[in-house]
């Protein structure tokens, strides 16, 4: 560990609390505020009015931006990019590779696992989980306790628990005997339909969620429409790769 003495302080001129060990590479804008016990790894580049909040851990190689806010209790892994005017809630842990675009907004204890991409002016509740190789698009809203997920079954993954009254989740079908092969079936409830029947006819619960201005009825079709941001963006970097 390398430990930061008075001497470098003075140099470097800026604030940071006591017990911290910080790699003499590290470049740290003089505006930038560093609180106790935190660990900043080698070649890691802090910008303009930047705070690092207690006992956060920041991996070799790791570029954050200007204005950026990043609570207590994090763990940065090795060469993420932090873009400016970002805010990383406090318990919060972001994989390695990880690109984090301007004005995102990350509530506490999320789980980033690697490769993933967050564009800008993205905003993501508290405890959600984005596994590896995961794009999130442009000014898309994840709700709380939201995951994003690849797994065995299904190409790709997300579920949003608490986006309205019943959980919502959308895969993409890798069953080559499936009719349905390649296509993205969405569960809003206990409804399961193609992503394109829902597009079709989304308000299919007259009872429950009637087509009116009503709290419900707003929170299920936001849901959906979260869903179908996420996949129009994930099919458009998926295409962009083959090509």
């Amino acid at each position: 560990m390398w430990k930061f003495f008075t001497k470098l302080t003075r140099r470097n001129k800026f604030e940071h609390g006591k017990d911290c060990d910080i790699h003499p590479t590290a470049k740290i804008d003089p505006t930038a505020i560093i609180g106790k016990g935190v660990f900043i790894g080698k070649d890691v580049e802090i910008g303009f009015k930047t705070t690092i909040d207690n006992y956060t851990h920041i991996s070799e190689g790791t570029k954050i931006g200007d204005r950026v806010i990043i609570e207590d209790n994090i763990y940065i892994k090795k060469n993420v990019t932090i873009e400016n005017n970002c805010f990383i809630g406090q318990f919060s842990k972001i994989g390695r590779n990880t690109f984090i675009d301007e004005f995102v907004n990350i509530d506490g204890h999320c789980d980033i696992f690697e490769n993933v991409r967050i564009l800008d002016n993205t905003s993501i509740g508290i405890s959600c989980t984005l596994n590896n190789d995961i794009l999130l698009p442009n000014d898309f809203d994840m709700p709380s306790e939201a995951r994003i997920d690849f797994n065995f079954y299904h190409d790709s993954f997300i579920s949003i628990p608490r986006g309205y009254k019943y959980l919502a989740t959308a895969y993409k079908i890798n069953d080559k005997k499936s009719p349905y092969y390649d296509l993205w079936m969405v569960q809003l409830g206990c409804y399961s339909r193609l992503l394109s029947e829902w597009q079709e006819n989304f308000w299919n619960n007259d009872r429950e969620f009637p087509k009116v201005n009503k709290p419900n009825s707003i929170a299920r079709f936001k849901t959906f429409k979260r869903i179908e941001a996420w996949i129009e963006a994930y099919e458009k970097t998926i295409n962009t790769e083959v090509k």
